[in-house]
């Protein structure tokens, strides 16, 4: 689905909470198919799922994600 040519008041964004079982699985193509759905705004939690914080943290900078 793409949201191209949609206009919203405010930014689009998603709880990383929602993809957490695939973020834990795979994080890299986790968070490519989250651009892919076109949403940049992404809520992090207390949580890194198993994951390294500089992996983590790398990861959202390559993806140009707001936090």
């Amino acid at each position: 689905m793409s949201l191209s040519g949609v206009t919203f008041a405010h930014e689009l964004g998603l709880q990383l909470f929602s993809v957490r079982k695939q973020i834990e699985q795979d994080l890299p193509q986790a968070f490519s198919q989250i651009y892919q759905w076109e949403i940049k705004v992404v809520e992090g939690g207390r949580t890194l799922y198993g994951h390294p914080v500089e992996e983590y943290r790398n990861r959202l900078l390559k993806t140009t994600y707001k936090l």
